[in-house]
């Protein structure tokens, strides 16, 4: 049976680097990320050796490696891929995925979407990484599997992730995702555990402390960017939320 993994898709992955990267300046390399998952698109040919395994490198593939694994890379030339270094959440695994495979015609078009998130919001990255892993985590390795999330929800969580700045409401999300507001409610609610508007305000506000204590971007700035655009609503919102204001927020971080 090929190498695969057990891996939890029921969170976002929290994105540390994407980047695309030329190897081959030596014929082989060994890299170890304690902490961090790691996926790899490739466009050139080598080996892959992982825990004694060798793996076929070509272009159109891709390679999924889990923390604390060592990756050793044999190369045949330059060598140009495109790599992301996220770290998931504590939840239990709920899919497995290949350690390598051939995406075929899928390739480009996964290759892109990834790409042309280089650069952009960590939000934007993370949900383009999350729908990408659910893709390379086959239904043939976790079919009908009862903790794998519903395609709805699945749907759902990426585009509230790509709209925090915008207004949100169930009834459109539920379009677009071809259900019923309440039977969306409902699933919603047995996968994150309360309702889909209290997920976005959660949501909402994490991203807020997170750029108010993490960034020195305006205040007005980051309460725009996850859907406030009323400045005094937003003050109102996190001192009900943390008991601060934004600017004692930012200053006691």
């Amino acid at each position: 049976m090929p190498l695969s993994w057990s891996i939890s898709l029921q969170q976002p992955p929290e994105v540390v680097a994407i980047a695309k990267n030329i190897h081959g300046y030596v014929p082989s390399e060994k890299f170890l990320l304690k902490e961090l998952w790691s996926l790899h698109l490739y466009r050139y040919s080598g080996e892959l050796v992982i825990q004694g395994e060798s793996l076929t490198i070509a272009p159109g593939f891709a390679s999924v490696v889990p923390p604390g694994v060592e990756n050793e890379y044999r190369y045949r030339g330059m060598s140009a891929h495109l790599y992301v270094h996220f770290r998931l959440g504590s939840l239990e695994p709920n899919s497995q995925i290949l350690a390598m495979q051939d995406l075929e015609t899928r390739f480009a078009g996964i290759y892109n979407r990834l790409a042309e998130t280089i650069g952009r919001s960590s939000t934007q990255v993370n949900a383009r990484v999350w729908d990408t892993l659910w893709d390379l985590a086959t239904s043939e390795l976790h079919p009908d599997h009862p903790n794998s999330i519903h395609p709805s929800v699945e749907l759902v969580t990426r585009l509230i992730e790509e709209r925090l700045s915008s207004p949100i409401s169930v009834s459109q999300l539920a379009r677009e995702a071809e259900v019923t507001p309440s039977y969306l409610s409902q699933l919603f609610r047995q996968v994150h555990g309360e309702p889909v508007l209290g997920y976005v305000r959660k949501r909402r506000m994490q991203q807020a402390i997170h750029l108010l204590q993490n960034s020195t971007q305006p205040i007005k700035s980051i309460a725009t960017s996850v859907g406030y655009p009323d400045l005094q609503h937003f003050n109102k919102v996190v001192r009900q939320e943390t008991g601060k204001s934004p600017r004692n927020l930012r200053t006691s971080s």
